[in-house]
């Protein structure tokens, strides 16, 4: 998947890591109840984002309660649950599948795990019939504009409108569903454009699309920085919108503080995704 929406854990305060953990594992144990337990294997860090801001605006705020890891029996964790845990694990399934059908395209690694994919992320387009029809479109105008060679602004439009949907589910209110469709767009955008210039070198050396080419890898990232810098803004300002209330801090510390730790790794090309582990969580 991803794995570059991240928190800037040094500046959360204890109970704030505490919950953002408990979230994350939260969507860990939903993934492996509602598609398969093969799919937590693949579970990044920027679904926990997802959980927390939905959870904003949803009426019943996210439990926490103690529980246990397959990866770590003997210890009892904090592990969250809710209906915003669930929208975030039935959202990662449906990216993981339309992700393996991406890859069959551009020789990636999720390719031989189309199929079961498929099998085991069914449950999650039926629960969420407007992502799995977004995952659809995104797949559909994404391989236009990778035949066409689309310059980077034009190719990561399908995936920011994905993400503007993910990140609204429906029922959520008027201004808050427009705040949170606002958010997602630029989150989207802000992830499309992160994860081109992180896969420029490997793309190269396979012969892969890539938004950023011709320009040489320093050109794009001198191109990429302000533009995920106003994306950033974009995401703070909604933000503002949405409700201020319960775990708002660590979405305020992923948005205005992670994405920009994260940017200038990626652009100073020392970027580099942490290893799948319980707990998965950034030092």
């Amino acid at each position: 998947m991803f794995g570059y929406v991240r928190p800037c854990q040094g500046e959360l305060r204890v109970r704030e890591l505490t919950a953002y953990r408990a979230v994350y594992c939260g969507v860990c144990s939903a993934l492996g109840k509602r598609c398969s337990g093969a799919c937590r294997m693949f579970l990044q860090y920027d679904f926990a984002l997802l959980a927390l801001t939905v959870d904003l605006v949803l009426p019943e705020a996210l439990r926490i309660e103690p529980g246990r890891c397959a990866a770590l029996p003997l210890q009892r964790l904090p592990v969250a649950s809710g209906e915003a845990v669930a929208y975030a694990a039935d959202a990662h399934g449906i990216l993981l599948y339309a992700k393996s059908v991406d890859d069959a395209g551009d020789k990636g690694s999720l390719r031989l795990l189309r199929r079961p994919l498929h099998a085991w992320t069914k449950r999650a387009a039926l629960h969420r019939p407007h992502l799995a029809a977004a995952a659809d479109a995104l797949l559909s105008q994404q391989s236009v504009l990778e035949a066409a060679q689309a310059h980077y602004e034009a190719a990561s439009e399908p995936f920011a409108v994905f993400c503007a949907e993910m990140f609204a589910p429906p029922g959520v209110p008027g201004k808050h569903r427009e705040a949170l469709r606002w958010l997602g767009l630029n989150l989207g955008r802000w992830i499309y454009l992160a994860d081109a210039l992180d896969d420029y070198e490997r793309d190269k050396k396979r012969g892969n699309y890539n938004p950023f080419f011709p320009m040489t890898r320093e050109e794009a990232a001198q191109a990429l920085l302000p533009e995920m810098g106003l994306c950033a803004k974009q995401m703070a300002a909604a933000l503002d919108v949405l409700p201020d209330q319960r775990n708002v801090g660590i979405v305020r510390n992923i948005l205005e503080e992670g994405l920009y730790d994260t940017a200038e790794a990626i652009a100073a090309n020392t970027f580099r995704r942490e290893p799948h582990r319980r707990p998965p969580f950034p030092q």
